[in-house]
């Protein structure tokens, strides 16, 4: 079991963790393939959508690489094979990005998110974000009102590293002057964040707000949302 009492620094993902656009991203992939006439339940989507984010940590264990292009390209590879979409990658991606710059979102913090950051800082941990995002991840910390709380912000794109990655998360413990033991990641994507985490020597909690499988049957601490997490550190 993880003694969260002897962690000194928390880093948290950023989107669908403690912010998120509406719709989410996953989600407007999901639109955006039904708009192009491709159907299929939100539940086979959100199971296709998990198992792709854990065979990209799968295959980087196999293969010790992954960019930012390899993500992408194998989250929507293995997600239109799960779906069974006959549509190679190269026109998929166009068509779902095409799809997607027309449609417009809001971003906002998820509930719980300010008074929860707020009682970490205030409880003395060092708080930081590891986020999978373009180049703007600060620029929308500061949108939500939370960049204050944070001592380190790292954005893959910036940073020329990409979770699962370990070195992402080492990337962070070594800025930070903070040995992996006494860092707890928070995410909510099993491979990504929780076995990359892991990978990285960091324990991790999972925020598996969509009744995620458990690929590997680790033992691991799963919350639903932000105010099951707040308990913990009480």
């Amino acid at each position: 079991m993880i003694d969260i009492k002897n962690k000194k620094a928390i880093f948290f993902d950023f989107g669908d963790t403690i912010a998120s656009t509406v719709p989410t991203y996953p989600d407007r992939i999901r639109i955006a393939l039904s708009e192009l006439g491709y159907d299929f339940t939100e539940s086979q989507y959100f199971k296709a959508f998990q198992y792709a984010d854990f065979q990209i940590y799968k295959n980087y264990v196999h293969d010790s690489k992954i960019t930012s292009s390899i993500y992408q390209n194998s989250l929507f590879s293995i997600i239109l094979s799960e779906l069974r979409i006959p549509l190679n990658i190269e026109d998929a991606r166009k068509l779902i990005n095409n799809k997607m710059a027309g449609s417009g979102f809001t971003r906002k913090l998820l509930p719980g998110a300010d008074i929860l950051l707020k009682n970490l800082h205030k409880s003395g941990y060092r708080l930081a974000i590891i986020s999978n995002n373009d180049g703007k991840t600060a620029e929308k910390c500061n949108e939500v009102g939370i960049a204050n709380y944070f001592e380190l912000i790292i954005d893959s794109t910036n940073v020329n590293k990409i979770k699962p990655d370990k070195d992402i998360f080492l990337l962070a413990s070594n800025k930070l002057g903070i040995e992996p033991k006494y860092i707890l990641h928070i995410g909510d994507l099993y491979g990504a964040d929780i076995l990359g985490a892991r990978n990285a020597g960091i324990d991790a909690v999972w925020i598996n707000q969509r009744d995620g499988a458990n690929y590997e049957g680790i033992d691991v601490i799963e919350v639903s949302n932000l105010s099951e997490l707040s308990e913990l550190f009480k």
